[in-house]
């Protein structure tokens, strides 16, 4: 028992010295984001219960402007919820960049390395300082294996998202096609 006192005394103070966590007090002293991140399409049909449990397991991060948070190519199982700020997505192909999304807070990023690993398909940068919540894969994985229904609702949610950029994606390739001159 002494070790075990021990242990908690010395160890995690080290360990959680060097993990930001997102603790209750954070959310409840930022009621915009709070507010935005219930909002967030990612916690859509999530309890207030849930959507905190979440958030607790993520991880809180801030970046500054002109910071490359995602580069294209890399490989990266960590998916994003903008908490505060602006950041770009843009496609780099050749020598060309085109800006393919502005994302604000509530928006989601990183979907596609969170469920499969893959190589990252765009830059992300941000516009000006942001605030970000990070959620790992493995850690996401780990932490909530006793809150099956929480997994099932942000894998949901998770699955929609993807389904909307896919039917986005679509519907601008076909914009594309039909503005060009018939062959």
């Amino acid at each position: 028992m002494l070790i075990s006192v021990l242990a908690n005394l010395l160890v995690t103070p080290m360990v959680m010295s060097r993990i930001r966590l997102v603790g209750l007090h954070d959310i409840l002293a930022m009621p915009v984001q709070r507010e935005v991140l219930e909002n967030s399409p990612l916690f859509g049909g999530m309890t207030p219960y849930q959507v905190r449990k979440a958030i607790l397991i993520s991880e809180l991060h801030e970046i500054a402007a002109g910071t490359r948070l995602i580069e294209q190519g890399t490989m990266g199982s960590s998916m994003y919820v903008v908490v505060s700020g602006e950041l770009e997505v843009v496609r780099r192909d050749d020598a060309a960049e085109r800006r393919l999304a502005l994302l604000r807070p509530g928006d989601v990023l990183g979907e596609i390395g969170f469920v499969r690993a893959t190589h990252r398909t765009a830059d992300v940068r941000a516009l000006g300082p942001v605030s970000l919540l990070r959620f790992d894969r493995d850690k996401l994985a780990k932490d909530l294996r006793f809150f099956p229904g929480i997994v099932a609702k942000l894998n949901f949610n998770i699955s929609c998202i993807l389904g909307q950029r896919l039917a986005d994606l679509v519907e601008s390739s076909d914009a594309a096609q039909g503005a060009r001159p018939a062959e």
